[in-house]
């Protein structure tokens, strides 16, 4: 091939890639604008989704000053940083300045000040564990801030303030005594978080399946959040319509990114024939949906840091499993709901309403009521105006092997009016599993990856170098044993573990020592949905080098993030939290 005949290719190729990441990029949007208006932030860098991290911070009574009005002391771990950080707390925002402008006392040196209003509490809560801090006699102490991405952060706690009157701020996470603030609310993972109890997923009121028929248009039914999504008064697309263009692209090959995603044509008779059947005729009924709820699904700790500007509030999940007849498949669909942007104030308020069903027992007609009280105002139509059909959706997932083998997770979201399928977010497409392409993927991100901002591109290597398509269009789980590594093998095996583990497959196999699904769909009607050893806690030698043994307990994981935010003062959730970039 010529100089000049590999230059046009390349040039093609190139915009053969670049049309199909524009036509993928109008699917894969962001999920909330920038609203620069809240933020003081990078041009091009959102501190809600990517905030620069706390080196130290402490604070310091401010004589003469009203009741718990301190001097906010804080250092970042990175420099070039604006010189004026605005973090929204109770009583407004707190400017955190290094302009030399009081309370700032010299520009650009990487110290920022600011004052806030601590309650009595939670400022006697920071003085006795600084105390045990500061008794150890070394210059400075570093301890766990939040295993967000799971990787323990660390913030320096220097001892030498504590001479010029200044505490440590203690984060909400790792902390050697009580809480900065109010004891936490007690936490109940199967009310709070995970809820599977039957009589929350069999409510006939609320849901139904083919096996137990409910009340038509239950507000947990599969039917009705189909229905929701295709808003047919706003769209004029029939919530059949809907379900019926969504289930039609397993039974023909899908373009997603330049790669070919293969049809599972049983497609048609598993689900769409019997649907039909069920319904009398090719319009489905919503009612007869052959998919009975599994889980609703709290996600709170998928939240943005609310302390940049009103935020994302994580999202609300509903898993569902394909029966026919009466009998389960390994067929899971998950509804993954965005919860609208929020205040920090107002995001505490959400928390205290899940909090709140700790307290109350499952299936019984205040639970449920309750619960449906959180769930609709996410799960209706017009929840959220700017988003496609007015729906709130994030996205829907499906894993299953019943239509054929192996194990396959799929992704849609809504754009033009109906469900399409898109890219498996943070999976890179299977075949360059164990490559030299994974391996220099990772070691081009290594910075990124340990600070849990990386993302998998549509298209890797980046430019100038010819692009390539690189985020998968589905991901195929081969075995239980799958999980990702390169060749040449990666010296950073931390580094491949948190790549691996923010993959869909590899988060739903090797990686994890999971059996393919992290709630089971295979149960009978009437059992409660088998959770994961990932969800409830298992020790897992590292897969590519058997050591070291890994302790995975997410839902425990999630457990202590919820009390940390309504424990905690709104300065803390600004300061210490690091949004979890996982799909998990």
């Amino acid at each position: 091939m010529s100089a000049k005949t590999r230059a046009l290719f390349v040039l093609l190729l190139g915009s053969v890639v670049a049309a199909a990441v524009a036509q993928q990029s109008s699917i894969d949007a962001p999920r909330q604008p920038l609203d620069r208006s809240v933020l003081t932030s990078f041009p091009n860098r959102d501190f809600r989704r990517d905030p620069p991290k706390v080196r130290s911070a402490s604070v310091k009574p401010v004589s003469g000053a009203a009741a718990g009005t301190v001097l906010v002391r804080v250092t970042f771990a990175e420099r070039n940083l604006p010189k004026q950080i605005a973090i929204e707390v109770e009583q407004g925002r707190v400017i955190l300045r290094d302009d030399g402008v009081r309370p700032d006392d010299k520009a650009g040196d990487g110290v920022f000040h600011g004052t806030a209003v601590l309650a009595e509490a939670t400022r006697r809560a920071q003085d006795e564990v600084s105390k045990r801090l500061l008794a150890q006699r070394t210059t400075a102490v570093e301890i766990p801030v939040a295993r967000r991405n799971r990787v323990f952060r660390r913030v320096v706690l220097e001892r030498e303030l504590a001479a010029r009157g200044f505490t440590p701020l203690v984060p909400p996470f790792g902390r050697p005594g009580p809480p900065p603030g109010p004891p936490p609310p007690v936490i109940s993972k199967p009310r709070s978080l995970m809820i599977t109890a039957t009589g929350v997923v069999d409510d006939k009121t609320r849901t139904a399946n083919p096996c137990q028929p409910g009340t038509a248009g239950g507000h947990w039914s599969f039917g009705f959040l189909m229905s929701e999504m295709a808003n047919t008064p706003l769209t004029g697309v029939t919530a059949s319509d809907f379900a019926k263009k969504w289930l039609s692209q397993w039974q023909a090959a899908q373009p997603v990114n330049g790669f070919n995603v293969p049809p599972r044509v049983s497609i048609q008779q598993d689900v769409i024939t019997p649907w039909q059947n069920a319904s009398g005729g090719p319009v489905l009924k919503m009612e007869k949906a052959p998919f009975r709820l599994l889980a609703i699904v709290n996600r709170l700790d998928l939240r943005d840091n609310v302390g940049y500007g009103a935020g994302a509030g994580g999202e609300l999940r509903f898993v569902y499993g394909l029966m026919k007849g009466c009998q389960p498949t390994p067929f899971t669909v998950i509804f993954e709901f965005g919860v609208p942007p929020k205040s920090c104030l107002n995001l505490k308020t959400y928390a205290k309403q899940w909090a709140n069903l700790s307290g109350m027992t499952p299936g019984t007609p205040a639970y449920n009521a309750a619960l449906q009280a959180i769930t609709d105002p996410i799960v209706n139509r017009n929840a959220m105006p700017s988003k496609p059909n007015g729906s709130a959706l994030n996205q829907l997932r499906t894993n299953e092997i019943e239509l054929a083998s192996p194990w396959e997770l799929r992704e849609f979201r809504i754009a033009a009016k109906h469900l399409r399928e898109t890219t498996v977010k943070q999976n890179p497409h299977t075949p360059f599993n164990n490559t030299a392409k994974f391996s220099a993927f990772v070691n081009a991100n290594l910075a990124a990856i340990h600070n849990g901002t990386y993302s998998v591109p549509l298209v890797f290597p980046p430019a100038p170098a010819p692009p390539q398509p690189f985020l998968a269009g589905n991901a195929p789980v081969p075995s239980t044993a799958f999980f990702w590594r390169g060749n040449p093998q990666i010296a950073d095996n931390d580094a491949r573990m948190l790549v691996s583990l923010g993959t869909c497959n590899g988060c739903h196999a090797g990686e994890t020592k999971t059996k393919f699904t992290h709630i089971e769909p295979m149960v009978p009607i009437g059992t409660p949905a088998t959770l994961s050893g990932f969800l409830t806690g298992i020790n897992v030698p590292d897969p590519l080098l058997g050591a070291p043994v890994r302790t995975f307990n997410d839902l425990e994981e999630r457990k202590l993030d919820m009390e940390a935010l309504l424990s905690t003062p709104c300065l803390f959730h600004g300061l210490f939290f690091e949004p979890l970039r996982m799909t998990h």
